[in-house]
């Protein structure tokens, strides 16, 4: 059984019951009185324990409560108590989640998060839900409240269909029930079970919205074709940038670079995986308006055909395109290069270059550091896990790391600026899945706890 990097989780939260039935269908939680089924994952959870720091074993006979949810698989939350080594603590209260994904590569996941000490009384499941259930309701942008299963007799969920229907007119899909109804038949049960999905995230307690998006009648798989299968694959090396003089005290409140007009309008990659030749262009084309005072829409195009050090449509890695840029020679703009979604013959005109790059740096993985960075210089290139985008509508995300591996790097995007919302810091990405998706094409993701890896792999070109 393969398992990821065990990690501390610092949220708790817990979703509710209701006696009528499930709140956000298959998401809701179920309490099992018996332990017994949770029993095979107690090494997992003592590895994951000791990652806070707690010598006492996991003990099954020290459960408060446990929950399962349908969650990108069974998510389990398990409520326990643990022996303080502390004279002035008797016990800590721990949150053990287990993610197992029969289905996935990684098939089990675990984090801990446990509490100082327990002594201002044990909170029983009672309490726990009671805390939740008085949290306000989320809201999806369309209205979608509490769902209960109705199957009609066609089998479908007749408060599922609707949305459903208004899904394939706002998105022009080709498919319908009269037409090719073998098709839609097929993309329904896709978009039943992701609507069950997304109303399970929005009742997280996340500062995102999760909704109805252009991606919500595509599978797993489908959805992997937006990503970079090989973007981890760096096959040059590259310089790490000198960030001992920046003022990380000193930095603005907020930066935007789309203001200041160092960022071109959202792209739309297509289903091919060249993500990372976008992320690699956007950095170019701030970091070239920023030294001539000019804005050019770059080529991804050019990257995907003519870049020998990446693979594509099929991954790629902005390290080895800056290499590639400098080899080349330069980038032509996108209407002499236009964007294909395809790997194509290379056929790049020299003659045509508007931009050329002198060098590329390997940025720090200080979340600090990097907002003096992008203040002083500009947009930067970074890899992010991009399990958690695919249903994003707005707002701050702030995933679980359970959900959303940090070295686990899939996707490549653009940080263009940072700000603050209501006392939560974050980052304002800007995305390739065009301006139909997420807040116009763009993503805000957390500040600060390198959030499903944004930090790992922080890169810019150089332009003299």
């Amino acid at each position: 059984m393969d398992y990821i990097r065990l990690s501390l989780l610092v949220t708790c939260c817990l979703l509710p019951l209701t006696k009528g039935g499930l709140v956000g269908l298959l998401g809701a939680p179920k309490i099992f009185p018996e332990p017994e089924e949770l029993t095979e994952y107690t090494n997992l959870i003592n590895e994951a324990q000791n990652t806070d720091g707690l010598d006492a074993p996991f003990n099954a006979s020290r459960i408060v409560c446990a929950t399962k949810q349908l969650v990108f698989g069974n998510l389990f939350k398990i409520y326990y108590l643990v022996p303080c080594s502390d004279d002035d603590c008797a016990f800590k209260q721990c949150e053990a989640k287990v993610l197992v994904q029969p289905l996935q590569k990684y098939s089990v996941h675990a984090e801990v998060k446990c509490d100082q000490d327990a002594r201002d009384g044990v909170q029983t499941c009672k309490q726990l839900k009671k805390a939740h259930q008085s949290r306000p309701k989320r809201s999806v942008g369309n209205n979608i409240g509490v769902v209960t299963m109705e199957k009609s007799n066609d089998g479908y969920d007749t408060n599922i269909k609707p949305y459903f229907d208004e899904f394939i007119k706002s998105y022009e899909r080709e498919y319908s029930e009269s037409g090719n109804s073998e098709v839609y038949q097929q993309k329904y049960k896709v978009f039943e079970k992701n609507f069950k999905i997304m109303k399970s995230l929005n009742e997280m307690g996340d500062n995102a919205v999760y909704g109805i998006t252009k991606f919500m009648d595509y599978s797993y798989d489908e959805y992997k074709k937006y990503l970079a299968p090989g973007f981890t694959k760096q096959l040059v090396s590259i310089r790490e940038a000198d960030m001992s003089s920046l003022d990380v005290n000193g930095i603005p409140e907020s930066v935007d670079w789309r203001e200041k007009g160092a960022v071109t309008a959202v792209k739309n990659q297509g289903q091919c995986g060249s993500c990372w030749a976008f992320s690699t262009t956007g950095n170019v084309e701030g970091q070239w308006f920023l030294k001539h005072g000019k804005l050019w829409s770059l080529s991804e195009q050019e990257l995907v055909d003519c870049d020998s050090l990446d693979q594509g449509c099929n991954g790629g890695l902005p390290s080895n395109a800056y290499k590639s840029i400098e080899k080349l020679g330069g980038l032509e703009t996108e209407s002499d290069y236009p964007y294909e979604a395809a790997n194509e013959k290379c056929s790049v005109d020299k003659a045509d270059f508007k931009v050329s790059i002198n060098d590329s740096v390997a940025l720090s993985k200080d979340e600090g550091e990097l907002a003096a960075w992008l203040a002083k210089n500009g947009p930067i290139s970074i890899g992010i896990n991009a399990n958690m985008m695919q249903f994003y509508f707005g707002g701050i995300a702030h995933p679980w790391k359970i959900f959303c591996n940090p070295k686990s790097l899939d996707h490549g995007v653009l940080i263009v600026g940072y700000g603050t919302e209501n006392g939560t810091p974050y980052w304002i990405i800007k995305n390739s899945w065009g301006p139909n998706w997420g807040e116009k094409g763009y993503y805000r993701i957390y500040r600060g706890d390198g959030s499903c890896g944004l930090n790992q792999m922080a890169t810019s070109s150089i332009v003299d």
